[in-house]
Order: structure tokens, then C-alpha cells, then sequence
């Protein structure tokens, strides 16, 4: 790009035009290990036990800072004079353990009481980074933050039987949980949230202007962001099983469960039924009612991030903040403390199992949500930017939070078809075709805040884009052939996926600017051979013939690329792999 006064930048002739150093797949680095332990005491009690331990690191590229951008420090002992691409790394550890006794006849009840305690531990860095705002004097690297959360769930289940002069035995199970979870965000280096105040100095293309605060790519979270909330939880359920008739079989259950913050208490239940008029074919049918309380990271997440639109003819990142729900910032934008997710669901249809070797099932379903948890609206514009820095968050050009911001009603139609091939002498092959169809409409939208429509006539709670992405983002039909061959030592799986068409919404009005992708098949291949009982090795692809979805012909305002953010496979193309099993 020329200077100011027209003439040529000469930073251009030593710049490197590969300015995107990481596309695609991040480099990982994981380890994992973990054991299943059953030691029964006698007839009666069996006592088991199951851990995981792993740990992983992701490293990924980001998009590059232009030179000229105004959040690009290009002089001094850390500046980057031909711009830059900064690494994101992640860090994390995860564990889980169970610990538990079970057994067949306690007064004629099977029993199984257990404890499960999870953690995940996760840190985010960068590098090869700035935080413009110190100047000068920036860093290369910064830890941006810590997410912990962590849960320990209790449960007792007891079923037994019992003969009531019915066709069949009636099932009778229930059972009680307790769950303990917390969640906690702690702060990043102090580089990495700093407003160091850099303004660029007389001379400077940029002079006068002051760049974002705070590191590029994620801003760290600062002490003042730090939370951590817990909840308690209690549950009972119970489940009953029985046939009428021998042919008519009917499942009742409900459960109850009660949070000691926020969500209070909820109830669900289900009635499901299968009637088989002959070994070949059966009808089954199911309305049950859900709900999903709102997770603790929906209330306190927090995460400051660098988004990328064209600013004064540069293309140039901007900040903006995911705020948590009951902060002053989020507050100011309207956001309202967070309802349970609450659903009703039917679905209807039919097996038809003509012989051992062959089956079809064929499911119709409707799921009408209640108090959609989603993103809102990211909200730009100078009044936001001026209402955030009057509250105490400075230089953020964006917000956005979660809301319960929709009513929503999906249906659709799930097809599995299997048939297994005796081949005698070359093995067997088990034939699968699977499609699923559905469309999601949205019935209403909550309204807009006060808030939000004293800043502008244009800000809306949920805008074109936060609709697409409940509607149009994501393929509606979906389609699966599959053939596993087993051939002696041998088992070679093939597997077509066909993805239909999805649009990708712009963020104007002009439906014209909307971008629609279309249908492709993907082929997954894995070849294993089976050296003994204990050793398998195998080769495979995913993506084996490197498709990619449609090319949108600008560059993305998101990612820099040129497929577009929702490809249902991906945009990197072909992944090929080895792999070496070894049971013991």
C-alpha cells in the first residue's frame, strides 16, 4: 500500500507475501492414558473403577496484521516492519474418575451406586504477537487467560422386575443424583490486558491515533474480569416398562431436579411405546419434554478477541468482547439473566426387519425449543464503543452475550437402512445407508432491549446473521453409504457423505450478498489389518479425495480464506493418517 503522500512504501520490496503462516488444521501435540478396573467381591458385589488422563496443546496460526494497520507496531526491538501473523496456543489438561459398587440382589434389586469427579484445566497464550497499545515497548508473547471447570456427580440407580399378571414382566427403575460444578476464569499476564495509552508519534503514517488496547488475536482477561460461580444440583427419576399385550410394549418416566442457583426447579418427562404387529414390523412412537439449564460458563464466560473488517480503505482488526451475562457492560446492552432452555418432543415411526441380514427404521421428529440459548447480535457502532468506555470497558468496537433470544421448531426424518452380505469365502461385507432431513424455523424472536434501540434503530437482539445460524448455516438433509468388509485378518471401511446446500448470511440487509454453497460427497477410507488379537495397524484418509467447498471468490471477513466459516466438512482438505492399535 503507498504512504500518505502517494509515493511507494519502502518497507514493500523486503515484505514477505505469505503472510499466513498457520491455515488449516492447528499443529497438536496430545498424550492421554487411562485404565477399567472391575474387582468383584463375591457373587453378590462387584466394586469398579475408570480414569482418563489427558493432555493436549493446540497450536494455530492467525490471520496476519498488515504493516500499515493501526494495531501493528513496526518499529523498535519487538515491532514487526513487514507485519505479522501471530500464534494462538492452548494448553490443556483434562481428567476424569469413577469410582463405584454395584450388585444383582439387594432385597431382589439390582443397585449401582458410583461417584464421577471431571476437570478441565485449559490456558491460552500467544506469540510472535503485540499488544499495540504499550508501543515500543510490547511483548512478543502474553498469556492471555485461564478456564477451569470442574464436576463431581453422585449417583444411586436401583431396577428390578416384578410379575403383575401381564404379558411380559413389568421394569421398574429409579435412582437419585447429586452434581456439584464450578467454573472459574482467571487472569492472563498483565501485558496481555494492559492499556499502556501508545499514541504514534509525529512523523508516523498513523500519527495522533491510538491503537487498540490489549494483545491481538484474544485479549487477556484482567482481574477486574476474574470470576468463578459453583451450583449444586439434586435429581430423582423413575422409570417404568411394560407390556399390555405381548406384542404392545409402553415406557413411562419422569424426573425431577432442583438447582440452588438460578434455575430453581424442573420436571420432565417421557412416554414412549412399540407395537409389533409380527417379526417383520413394528410401529414406535415418543412425546417426552426436556429442558437444559443454562451452562455456568453461558453466565461468566468472558473473552476479548480481535475480529478483522476494513477500517478507513485498510483492512485492519478491531476488538470486541463476548461479555458475561450479568456484568455492568452486558447489562447496559440489555442482556437479561438467563432462563433454562425448555423443549417438547414427538417423533413417530417404523422397523422393518424382513430377516437377520436386513433392516429399515424410518423415525418423523418435531422439537419445539423454548428460550434458545445462543450469541447475540455482535453490537458495533460508536454509541456502543462510548456506552462500554463509560462503564469501564475501553476501546471494545464490539459486544455481544449470551441470551434466550429465540423460540425455534425443527422437524425432520431420520432413514437407517442395514444389510449384512455373506460372501463365504471373501468374508462378509454390512451395508449401511442412512439420510436425515430437517429445517429449522424460528417462531419467534424476543425482543429487542430498551437498551439497545435508544443507541440506533439498527441494532436488533438477533440480526440476519444471528438467524442464519439457527436456520440456513448448517445442510438440511445429510445423506451416508457405508460398506465394512471384513475379509479374514482384513476390515476395510468405505464410507460416502453427502452434505446438501447451506447459505451463509452477510451482515447487510441486501439478501443479494448471501452466499449458497453447494451439495458435496466426501469419502472417508480406513484399511486395518489384524496382525494378532492384540496388534492392529491401519491406514486411512478423511477427505480422501481433498474437496473443499465452493470458493466464494472475496476474501473473508473472519478468517482471510476464501471458503466461507460453515463448511459441514471443513476447508482443509484431505487428512490422511496411520494407525497402530495394541490391546494387552
Amino acid at each position: 500500500s503507498p504512504l500518505a503522500d502517494g509515493s511507494p512504501d519502502p518497507r514493500e520490496a523486503g515484505a514477505s507475501h505469505h503472510t499466513y503462516k498457520g491455515y488449516g488444521l492447528p499443529r497438536s501435540q496430545l498424550a492421554d492414558v487411562g485404565y477399567n478396573l472391575d474387582l468383584p467381591l463375591n457373587d453378590a458385589v462387584t466394586l469398579y473403577s475408570f480414569s482418563t488422563l489427558a493432555t493436549r496443546e493446540n497450536n494455530d496460526g492467525q490471520n496476519f496484521r498488515l504493516p500499515n494497520g493501526r494495531n501493528t507496531i513496526t518499529t523498535g526491538p519487538n515491532g514487526y516492519p513487514n507485519g505479522y501473523s501471530p500464534y494462538w496456543l492452548i494448553n490443556e489438561t483434562d481428567f476424569q474418575s469413577a469410582f463405584g459398587a454395584k450388585g444383582e440382589d439387594f432385597g431382589g434389586w439390582a443397585w449401582d451406586l458410583s461417584s464421577t469427579y471431571g476437570r478441565n484445566y485449559a490456558k491460552q497464550r500467544t506469540y510472535d504477537n503485540q499488544n499495540p497499545s504499550l508501543g515500543e515497548n510490547t511483548p512478543n508473547k502474553f498469556t492471555s487467560g485461564i478456564y477451569i471447570a470442574d464436576q463431581l456427580t453422585s449417583n444411586l440407580d436401583l431396577k428390578h422386575s416384578y410379575e403383575i399378571g401381564l404379558a411380559k414382566p413389568l421394569d421398574l427403575a429409579f435412582g437419585f443424583e447429586h452434581r456439584r460444578e464450578s467454573y472459574e476464569t482467571r487472569a492472563g499476564s498483565e501485558a496481555s490486558y494492559l492499556d499502556g495509552g501508545y499514541v504514534f508519534p509525529a512523523g508516523h503514517p498513523r500519527a495522533g491515533q491510538r491503537p487498540d488496547p490489549g494483545a491481538q488475536v484474544t485479549n487477556g482477561i484482567s482481574p477486574e474480569d476474574e470470576q468463578k460461580i459453583s451450583r449444586n444440583s439434586v435429581a430423582s427419576y423413575i422409570d417404568l416398562g411394560f407390556y399390555p399385550v405381548e406384542q404392545w410394549y409402553v415406557g413411562v418416566a419422569a424426573r425431577y431436579e432442583h438447582y440452588n442457583e438460578g434455575v430453581g426447579a424442573t420436571r420432565s418427562g417421557k412416554l414412549s411405546t412399540r407395537y409389533e404387529f409380527n417379526p417383520v414390523f413394528a410401529l414406535r412412537g415418543t412425546i417426552s419434554n426436556g429442558f437444559r439449564a443454562p451452562s455456568l460458563a453461558n453466565q461468566i464466560f468472558t473473552a476479548r478477541s480481535t475480529g478483522f473488517d476494513t477500517i478507513n480503505g485498510v483492512y485492519q482488526s478491531y476488538n470486541y468482547v463476548i461479555l458475561p451475562v450479568d456484568s455492568a457492560g452486558a447489562q447496559a446492552l440489555g442482556a437479561q439473566s438467563l432462563k433454562p432452555e425448555r423443549s417438547t418432543n414427538f417423533s413417530l415411526g417404523f422397523a422393518l426387519t424382513p430377516s437377520n441380514d436386513l433392516s429399515l427404521t424410518v423415525d418423523g421428529y418435531v422439537i419445539n425449543l423454548r428460550d434458545r440459548l445462543v450469541l447475540s447480535e455482535r453490537f458495533q457502532g460508536p454509541g456502543v464503543a462510548a456506552l462500554l468506555d463509560s462503564i469501564g470497558v475501553p476501546a471494545t468496537a464490539g459486544a455481544q452475550y449470551f441470551t434466550n433470544g429465540a423460540n425455534t421448531r425443527t422437524s425432520g426424518v431420520d432413514v437407517v437402512g442395514n444389510y449384512r452380505q455373506d460372501l463365504a469365502r471373501y468374508g462378509a461385507v454390512k451395508w449401511t445407508a442412512a439420510l436425515n432431513y430437517n429445517h429449522t424455523q424460528i417462531l419467534s424472536v424476543s425482543d429487542t432491549p430498551a437498551q439497545l434501540s435508544a443507541l440506533g434503530s439498527n441494532f436488533q437482539l438477533l440480526g440476519r446473521q444471528s438467524r442464519a445460524l439457527l436456520t440456513k448455516t448448517s445442510p438440511s438433509s445429510k445423506m451416508i453409504f457405508s460398506a465394512d468388509w471384513a475379509i479374514r485378518d482384513f476390515d476395510v471401511n468405505l464410507r460416502l457423505t453427502r452434505y446438501g446446500t447451506y447459505t451463509e448470511v452477510n451482515s447487510s440487509s441486501n439478501p443479494d450478498l448471501d452466499r449458497e454453497y453447494s451439495a458435496k460427497w466426501i469419502t472417508d477410507l480406513d484399511v486395518a489389518y489384524a496382525f494378532d488379537k492384540q496388534l492392529t495397524v491401519a491406514v486411512g484418509a478423511q477427505n480422501l479425495f481433498d474437496k473443499y467447498p465452493d470458493p466464494i471468490g472475496v476474501s473473508n471477513s473472519s478468517f482471510g480464506d476464501n471458503w466461507g466459516n460453515y463448511s459441514p466438512f471443513g476447508f482443509t482438505g484431505g487428512y490422511y493418517y496411520t494407525r497402530v492399535q495394541y490391546a494387552f
